[in-house]
């Protein structure tokens, strides 16, 4: 079976585990919010949640701040940066 070109995307990780989607969609959601604007209102850690079946997920959490930047995958997954 292929998959069609059309209907994937390449991401900038290493495996596609749901760990390292998690962290990949934290910070893809942190790049489109203010963390500023959410620092103001409180809001000082954002957690995503993955699962691909039940019982089995996985959980990024992280502090936001004001100057929060998304997580490079491949650091955090090898250095834990």
């Amino acid at each position: 079976f292929v998959f069609p070109k059309s209907d994937c995307a390449m991401l900038p990780i290493m495996h596609a585990t749901t760990e390292e989607l998690a962290i990949y969609l934290w910070g893809k959601i942190l790049d489109g919010l203010n963390g500023g604007y959410m620092e103001q209102r409180g809001i000082h850690t954002m957690e995503v949640v993955v699962a691909e079946a039940i019982g089995q997920e996985a959980t990024f959490r992280n502090e936001i701040g004001g100057t929060a930047v998304a997580v490079d995958v491949s650091s955090y997954v090898t250095k834990g940066e």
